[in-house]
């Protein structure tokens, strides 16, 4: 839900070190590169009749 086809899938290393994997947003596939700043943000979806409120976090493209 929520997905524009194509989509990209980033494996992003925090500054901590830790990796996390998520869909990275608002920048085209053929634009993605190794290094490319990102910052986390939230997809919420609210509650409904097939399933509970949840949020799932995404990666956006830096400026």
């Amino acid at each position: 839900p929520g997905r524009t086809l194509p989509f990209v899938i980033a494996l992003v290393e925090l500054d901590e070190g830790v990796r996390m994997l998520g869909e990275l947003r608002g920048v085209e596939p053929d634009d993605v590169q190794i290094g490319l700043p990102v910052r986390a943000t939230y997809i919420d979806f609210p509650d409904s009749d097939i399933s509970p409120a949840w949020t799932l976090y995404a990666w956006e493209a830096r400026a």
